[in-house]
C-alpha cells in the first residue's frame, strides 16, 4: 500500500515527538528514526537534522498525528512501541502521548493494550535490525 506525502510526513514527525516525550534521544532511537526516515523517503540529511534538533525545535506542533487510514495508525502505533523499548526505562508519558494517537486515530484502548502488552513481552527478542511494522506496510 501506498502512503501519501502527508501520512509519511505524519508518521515520522509523529515518531519525532515520541523520542521527545522523555527529554533524551538514545543512540538505539536514533538508529531507528533514521531507519523510519529511510524507509519513508526522507533524505537522510533531513533525517539526521530532525533527529538532532527535536528537543530544541519549539515550531513543531505537539498534537498527535491524524493518519489517513486505520491501518497506517495501527502500524505507527506498532513501531512506536519499539521505539519507547528501545530505551533502558520506559517513561509514562510515552505510553500516554501513544494512547492519545490511538483516540485521535479512533483505535480501540482493548487493541492498544493487547498489542502493548504482547510487544512488552517480547522485548528480550527485539533486535535493532528485525523488520519493522513500517516495512511490512510499505
Amino acid at each position: 500500500m501506498k502512503m501519501s506525502i502527508l501520512d509519511r510526513s505524519n508518521y515520522f514527525k509523529g515518531l519525532l515527538l515520541l523520542v521527545a516525550k522523555d527529554a533524551v534521544v538514545t543512540e538505539p532511537e536514533k538508529k531507528l528514526m533514521t531507519s523510519i526516515g529511510h524507509t519513508l523517503g526522507f533524505e537522510s540529511k533531513f533525517c539526521n537534522e530532525a533527529i538532532r534538533d527535536i528537543l530544541s525545535n519549539k515550531h513543531i506542533s505537539p498534537e498527535p498525528p491524524k493518519f489517513s487510514n486505520d491501518s497506517i495508525a495501527r502500524t505507527f502505533l506498532k513501531d512506536g512501541f519499539r521505539l519507547i523499548l528501545s530505551d533502558p526505562g520506559i517513561d509514562e508519558r510515552e505510553l500516554v502521548w501513544l494512547k492519545s494517537v490511538a483516540e485521535m486515530n479512533n483505535i480501540p484502548i482493548e487493541w492498544f493494550e493487547q498489542e502493548w502488552n504482547q510487544t512488552e513481552k517480547s522485548h528480550d527478542n527485539f533486535s535493532y535490525d528485525s523488520n519493522l511494522e513500517l516495512e511490512k506496510f510499505i
